[in-house]
């Protein structure tokens, strides 16, 4: 049996079903990116390269829980888990292969993820997705390019919930732990494996080191905890695919499907939230402006938070 594109994502969202009972998640942004999704001619997604993303050492943290616990979970043999090893050290090199995300947040209207994401003087937006409308296009942009974990497909695509290592709370450190078992044990292991086979040892341990990168892309630092973050994210498995990368807002980023309908971008959009600081006079006048432009259907918000960002 041939493994089914989003299978993952399938999987996950069956083991856990509370992690996907949102109605919007927030990308907060600045002024100039919040324009680019709101004109449907120049709308986008994008994921960063994870080393160039603002919280960049949460993956080296999510990369060493899961070398300190794979042999274990996995019942690995010394000369695999040593292969792993080599494999991870062989994606840090090669730099582009680690993972690109594209962040979300649960919460619409947050003091911390104004002040992370969006300009301190200028302000910015908070741009709701519909989480539902989200999930079918990942869904229909993966089953089209008819991707597999070995393939010809230029990446692999994923829309995943972020998990918190925060050792002082059971819940949480459940919920990681959850997670790892369900990724390593019950979908590579006995799910990817059984499918695909496994002709060799590297081959072995090339595919657990892809998914270690995968975990390391959604684990955070109990501190982010109150960001409910959610994550787009992009592993590249085509060499050629890298010479798409773009230099957006001083960043490398990857466009999510170059094939993708802008106008189909602008429309999973809903709401648009202006942040308490800059000029909430211009903010609120830009994104009403937009709105009407280009006919969107959105709920234009102003944040009720008091901060002035002086």
């Amino acid at each position: 049996m041939e493994i089914k594109p989003f299978t993952l994502h399938e999987k996950f969202a069956e083991a856990f079903q509370y992690k996907f009972a949102l109605k919007t998640i927030y990308h907060y942004t600045t002024q100039e990116t919040a324009q680019i999704f709101l004109t449907p001619d120049k709308a986008m997604l994008y994921c960063t390269w994870a080393k160039a993303l603002n919280d960049d050492q949460e993956y080296k943290i999510g990369i060493e829980y899961a070398l300190a616990h794979i042999a274990e979970e996995m019942h690995l043999d010394a000369e695999t888990a040593s292969e792993v090893k080599d494999f991870m050290k062989t994606i840090e090199q090669r730099r582009y292969r680690m993972p690109w995300v594209m962040s979300f947040s649960g919460v619409q209207d947050k003091l911390s993820q104004w002040i992370a994401y969006t300009d301190r003087k200028r302000g910015g937006y908070a741009l709701g997705f519909s989480f539902k409308n989200l999930e079918n296009l990942v869904g229909n942009i993966v089953r089209s390019k008819s991707q597999l974990y070995e393939g010809n497909s230029p990446y692999i695509l994923h829309l995943l919930p972020c998990f918190y290592l925060d050792y002082a709370s059971k819940e949480a450190m459940s919920e990681v732990q959850h997670f790892f078992h369900f990724l390593f044990v019950e979908y590579l292991q006995e799910f990817v494996n059984k499918e695909l086979g496994i002709s060799n040892t590297q081959e072995y341990a090339a595919r657990i080191a892809s998914f270690i990168c995968l975990f390391a892309a959604v684990i955070k630092h109990e501190s982010f905890k109150e960001e409910q973050e959610y994550r787009l994210v992009i592993q590249l498995v085509n060499d050629a695919y890298e010479k798409e990368v773009e230099i957006i807002g001083g960043k490398p980023r990857i466009r999510i499907s170059k094939e993708l309908h802008t106008d189909t971008v602008a429309k999973l959009i809903t709401e648009v939230w202006s942040s308490p600081h800059g000029d909430r006079e211009v903010l609120n006048s830009v994104a009403r402006y937009l709105s009407i432009k280009y006919d969107l259907k959105v709920g234009l918000y102003s944040s009720n938070v008091p901060y002035n960002g002086r």
